[in-house]
């Protein structure tokens, strides 16, 4: 009985779970090799998301070895695009005096990733991510402030997006 338990608990470990971390996955399949990214669409009062947005999202796949990003989509597999969905912003902490200590801006984004030779949509999703920043009396410290929380958030939505895409596919 115990040699059964044992060749049993083998088995288990060489088959595997099927586990695996994010962004660890089978990536894009074998028929993905080449990759194009069009500008993400700016559907927000916001100005500037869709190009912080769609850089951050090229520099994410970029870094992937197992794929080349092109600047033809007509030499491209795939191309990934989508659009810039939602920006808010609002406080989050404040003193004992009532002033604003923190905000909390929020981007939004929906996107797909299509198959150029048919049109055909491999995959479709939404991403979104926030982060703080702090309030200050220097409106020009505040708006840096501001402005960085946006590109820590560009950041993690472009993750965010490759990370689903793959582990998705």
């Amino acid at each position: 009985m115990r040699g059964l338990l044992v060749l049993l608990l083998v088995s288990v470990l060489v088959a595997g779970c099927g586990y695996y971390p994010p962004g660890h996955g089978a990536g894009f399949g074998p028929e993905v090799k080449t990759i194009y990214v069009q500008t993400f669409k700016n559907r927000t009062e916001e100005p500037f998301l869709d190009t912080l947005v769609t850089n951050q999202i090229v520099e994410r796949f970029r870094r992937d070895r197992r794929i080349q990003l092109v600047n033809d989509p007509a030499a491209a597999d795939v191309t990934i695009g989508g659009q810039v969905t939602s920006y808010s912003r609002r406080s989050v902490a404040y003193d004992q005096s009532d002033n604003i200590l923190n905000y909390r801006s929020k981007i939004g984004l929906a996107a797909a990733m299509t198959r150029n030779r048919d049109g055909m949509v491999l995959w479709k999703g939404a991403v979104a991510w926030d982060d703080e920043s702090q309030s200050a009396d220097n409106k020009a410290v505040q708006e840096d402030s501001e402005s960085a929380a946006i590109d820590r958030i560009c950041t993690r939505v472009a993750e965010q997006l490759y990370y689903r895409m793959q582990d998705n596919f």
